[in-house]
């Protein structure tokens, strides 16, 4: 299974006029309409680390699917887009430090020193059974892939561990019913081309709050 948080108009700017440098920011412009399997990639521009996904009201419910990627009523609960027909979903918790990223490039390379702001939406799913604090951006120059995670029990879930977000949440985002914003302001090094979205933290390192109970060892957030 997979979780929801959902991140949505995503928005990068600078200056005065407040250009977005990023592509496809509420993920309106796709390629299919799917019943099901409908991975972010779908989405065009993104890209996705694990197993992230792609809702859009295009898509016709068919019940006798397994997963249902409509908007706004969909596998993971019920959530309409902030603005538009589309979202994205990503898990930023799970057991195991299982992590699910978003990511794209930017349409214009950073400028060094400059001073950015960031924001985007996210909102947890009804289906979730834990609310965590930690979801940020990471801006890199290049593509960034999580490492390995190598565990006993469930091999081979991932986790980034060597990268640190400029813009970083820091409060319970345990709302299921609204969209809440996340953003924040930073320098840029000049260098930077792309932008991954998720938690960056490890289980240690993430707070979380339960907010329903199913199985004992049901712990994710989406």
């Amino acid at each position: 299974m997979r979780r929801l948080l959902s991140v949505l108009m995503f928005s990068i700017s600078t200056g005065l006029i407040g250009q977005n440098l990023v592509p496809n920011p509420s993920f309106e412009n796709h390629y299919d309409c799917l019943q099901d399997a409908y991975p972010l990639t779908n989405a065009l521009n993104w890209r996705m680390i694990e197993s992230a996904d792609y809702f859009n009201s295009c898509v016709i419910p068919d019940t006798s699917a397994v997963m249902i990627f409509d908007v706004p009523n969909n596998y993971y609960g019920h959530q309409f887009a902030k603005t538009g027909n589309g979202y994205g979903g990503i898990s930023p918790y799970l057991y195991y430090n299982y992590r699910e990223f978003a990511q794209i490039q930017l349409s214009q390379q950073l400028s060094v020193n400059k001073y950015y702001c960031v924001n985007f939406n996210v909102s947890l799913s009804d289906s979730s059974t834990w609310a965590v604090d930690k979801i940020g951006t990471y801006f890199s120059a290049d593509t960034i892939s999580p490492p390995p995670f190598t565990s006993i029990a469930i091999p081979p879930f991932s986790i980034f561990v060597n990268y640190i977000p400029q813009i970083e949440s820091t409060f319970m985002i345990s709302d299921t019913s609204n969209w809440v914003l996340i953003n924040g302001t930073f320098q840029a090094t000049g260098n930077e081309k792309y932008i991954t979205i998720g938690n960056f933290r490890d289980d240690v390192d993430t707070d979380t709050l339960r907010i329903q109970t199913r199985v004992s060892s049901d712990r994710y957030s989406y």
